[in-house]
């Protein structure tokens, strides 16, 4: 699997910590959100690695659309306690075929409390 990842980091400085290594979190988005072009988001976590310094954002994609996506990619946004944009994350995945699932998983150094998938791209 190629995944590949872009980080923009704003007002880090004022971003908190998520809490103890293993602490997994959810965006509160477990039911499932069909976007357009047929893709489905669901499965949304973010858990911080024993290091404390890697948070891996996890987030499941389902083409329903009926045909194969050349490439899917999905931006992740990521929030302070002061609902303030520290950071974001990008994973992209090529040749996701009608009916294929695509488990997401992307490591970020930014320190945030909350998430959200912002963009989900499939080109056609």
């Amino acid at each position: 699997m190629k995944v590949a990842v872009q980080y923009r980091m704003v007002h880090v400085a004022a971003a908190l910590l998520l809490g103890s290594a293993a602490i997994s979190m959810t965006t509160g988005a477990h039911a499932q959100q069909t976007l357009a072009r047929g893709v489905t988001m669901s499965e949304m976590s973010a858990v911080k690695q024993p290091d404390g310094n890697i948070t891996t954002l996890h987030a499941t994609a389902v083409n329903n659309s009926g045909q194969a996506i050349p490439l899917l990619s999905v931006r992740f946004e990521l929030y302070d306690a002061a609902n303030q944009m520290v950071g974001e994350a990008t994973a992209s995945q090529a040749n996701i075929a009608a009916g294929e699932t695509w488990k997401i998983a992307v490591d970020t150094p930014v320190q945030f409390t909350r998430f959200t998938v912002m963009n989900v791209d499939a080109q056609q």
